[in-house]
């Protein structure tokens, strides 16, 4: 693992020198919205369109893409204990805001002011778990500049599969998704994130099927009453 990284983990244990803003914009990245763009690369809903390749993403494929393997010395599948014997400084992160995907097969660690390979700045990274095997790699990445990122991961993995204002990459066995507004990208193991994809979605469709049946639920029956003239009091029995 590289210098940088070892030094950022002696440095842990406090939240990289960043405005409120941006803390504010991490907290909201934790919600279940972040886990949607990650999951629609697994494999799209049928009602959802992606953009299309570019010609040059698209000739780019051509050629052996290199696909990240992990973080560092983390590779993808290991286990929570196998990941903290590497890196001792991953503390455990706080729940999803979604209630109904607070499942007990996802399981969140990270560690802060972290020097990333590739970027001047500290950063914090998230470790996730599915079923106790890795499956995703969060870059929290703060002051660096988004351009600076895009620019990196570009020069490291090859032109995006689908540029667009959140470029992402689609690489076999993983992933790498961005989302410059809360200044976040992330790498995604595919074939455990098929796994995760599905408990998703039926969670989803749990709770779009509770919002139903609750909406359809007649209410109480009303009193019938004489026009004019308001119910009778009675007494319990």
């Amino acid at each position: 693992m590289e210098k940088g990284m070892e030094n950022g983990e002696e440095k842990m244990g406090g939240a990289p020198p960043v405005d409120a803003g941006v803390r504010a914009r991490r907290r909201e990245s934790a919600s279940w919205g972040f886990l949607l763009p990650i999951l629609l690369l697994v494999a799209p809903p049928a009602s959802v369109t992606l953009a299309q390749p570019t010609p040059a993403a698209a000739q780019h494929a051509k050629q052996q893409r290199h696909a990240p393997q992990g973080y560092g010395k983390a590779t993808f599948g290991i286990t929570l204990d196998q990941a903290r014997a590497l890196y001792p400084a991953l503390t455990k992160a706080g729940a999803t805001a979604a209630a109904y995907f607070r499942s007990p097969n996802l399981t969140r660690y990270w560690m802060t002011r972290v020097k990333v390979p590739g970027l001047t700045q500290d950063c914090s990274v998230e470790f996730r778990f599915w079923k106790d095997r890795l499956w995703s790699i969060v870059i929290f990445y703060g002051t660096n500049k988004t351009p600076d990122v895009l620019k990196y991961l570009e020069h490291t993995y090859g032109p995006p599969t689908v540029r667009s204002s959140e470029p992402t990459w689609t690489l076999g066995s993983a992933s790498i998704v961005t989302s410059p507004g809360q200044m976040w990208y992330s790498f995604d193991d595919t074939e455990i994130g098929k796994d995760v994809q599905r408990e998703f979605m039926e969670a989803v469709q749990h709770q779009h099927d509770r919002k139903a049946a609750a909406a359809a639920a007649p209410g109480p029956a009303a009193t019938p009453t004489a026009v004019g003239r308001a119910t009778p009091a009675t007494t319990a029995p």
